[in-house]
């Protein structure tokens, strides 16, 4: 970047001193030729003064001898009139005679128009002018000049080593400014790679001011953020999913033996069991593994919910009332001995149809487990906007302290270790919830039941990936 700064820096400043080397010395050039040109029609208008008012011998005799006025010197010009045929009627004295072209003669016929051209006569570079001189003639005036390209040459030499100079010192100036200009840079590079080596999520980007390098800083620092807290999540969520999954496979593995008779050192295995003992103990090992089966299919929704944060997926429309209805019936042949009183009115939100039943399905299964036998659950929706699911249990109720944590992954109550769950059921409602631009909120105290109320826009989800508030989620 140093480098292509500093080039675009020298080829921007040798543009403009080529421009202004150039328009010098078309300034310059023009100013002296313009002169000469100026000169050369001067002499022009005197002799054809003297051609008209007086006699032509006279002008003649002015061509043939310049006046003592008029110097030797080479910048003087030198006359010659010709005629049709290419003649020389008149030529300055001692003066080497002057090409006569065809544009000539045909003025001197009275055809075209004066002509201001650039020559030569006997190899000497001439300024000539031809104009009509009367009847049949043309009058040539020339000025030599070798002198004044000379002093050109010697002029595009100074400009073009000017120019050649101040490239140079553009391209050293631009590599030392831009030394300094992405000095910042260089920083930042540097304190990027001491974190990409140290591996330290937790290290930020010094960032001071309000330029576009702290902005790039900040935005650095804000992506370190987020990958730490993704660290973080994902450190704790495999020491939470290992701390779950260990007493479940524990379980199965003692169950295992004793049923193999492998733990006891005994070959029979199960004929030294009794019926009722290998009963207890089968029932045990398939309640275990439908325990590791749930633990793993929340994960894995839990996973999934988390990529869709990445990449939202497409959002259709959504008969909310048919769908919780459909969900308390699966949830009623699930929980028999818990009663469902439903109370659904017409509702369509924007959302993903399989979300959306997960969410409900762990509501209600969350509420029925928490529900003594042959007590209601009760399920509401109210149109809205927003739509309102409300699902309210009678249960034991959930103690303060636990309130505030309760949508934590693999977060369980100190009264919760006898019901059987993951702990993630209400996380990947939050999740959902999130997903779709909605809030939900949780009311409990001991003794009171407890219920849980999901609001979901109307007209498809707002901010997708919201962090929630706790504040917000819990009504307080």
């Amino acid at each position: 970047m140093r480098s292509r700064i500093a080039l675009i820096t020298a080829g921007a400043v040798a543009l403009a001193v080529v421009l202004v080397a150039v328009s010098a010395y078309v300034a310059v050039r023009n100013d002296l030729y313009g002169g000469i040109d100026r000169s050369l029609n001067r002499t022009a208008d005197l002799l054809e003064h003297e051609r008209a008012t007086h006699d032509v011998a006279i002008a003649y005799e002015t061509i043939s001898v310049p006046s003592a006025a008029a110097s030797t010197s080479e910048t003087n010009p030198v006359a010659q009139v010709v005629g049709t045929t290419g003649v020389v009627v008149a030529r300055t004295r001692a003066a080497s005679a002057l090409p006569v072209l065809a544009a000539v003669r045909a003025l001197a016929e009275g055809r075209g128009r004066a002509l201001l051209i650039d020559t030569t006569a006997t190899g000497v570079p001439l300024r000539l002018l031809a104009r009509p001189f009367g009847s049949g003639l043309a009058l040539e005036l020339a000025v030599r000049i070798g002198g004044i390209d000379a002093e050109l040459g010697r002029l595009a030499e100074i400009l073009l080593l000017a120019a050649a100079g101040g490239i140079a010192i553009a391209l050293l100036l631009g590599w030392g400014v831009s030394g300094l200009a992405l000095r910042p840079v260089r920083h930042l590079t540097t304190a990027t790679e001491e974190v990409a080596a140290s591996q330290d999520l937790s290290r930020r980007l010094p960032a001071v001011g309000r330029d576009e390098l702290s902005r790039l800083a900040n935005s650095v620092n804000a992506l370190l953020w987020a990958l730490e807290r993704a660290e973080v999540a994902q450190r704790q969520l495999v020491a939470d999913a290992s701390h779950e999954l260990r007493t479940p496979l524990a379980s199965l593995r003692m169950n295992v033996e004793l049923l193999t008779g492998i733990g006891a050192g005994q070959s029979e295995g199960l004929d030294q069991l009794d019926a009722t003992t290998r009963r207890q103990l089968a029932s045990d090992v398939v309640r275990q593994f439908d325990r590791v089966g749930v633990l793993v299919g929340d994960l894995v929704e839990l996973a999934r919910q988390d990529r869709t944060r990445v990449a939202p997926p497409e959002l259709v429309e959504v008969d909310l009332c048919r769908l919780v209805g459909e969900v308390v019936e699966l949830q009623a042949l699930q929980h028999p001995k818990i009663q469902f009183a439903t109370a659904l009115a017409p509702t369509v939100v924007r959302g993903v149809p399989g979300d959306l039943e997960r969410m409900v399905a762990n509501l209600l299964d969350n509420a029925a487990k928490w529900s003594p036998e042959g007590t209601e659950v009760e399920v509401t929706l109210e149109a809205g906007p927003p739509a309102r699911l409300s699902v309210r249990d009678h249960g034991a109720g959930i103690a303060r302290d636990d309130l505030i944590r309760v949508f934590d992954r693999f977060y369980r109550g100190r009264n919760s270790q006898a019901v059987p769950g993951s702990g993630l059921g209400l996380a990947i409602v939050r999740r959902i919830v999130d997903l779709h631009g909605g809030t939900v909120a949780i009311h409990s105290a001991p003794g009171t039941g407890t219920a849980i109320e999901v609001c979901l826009p109307a007209g498809g989800p707002g901010r997708a990936g919201r962090e929630p508030s706790n504040d917000a989620e819990l009504g307080r």
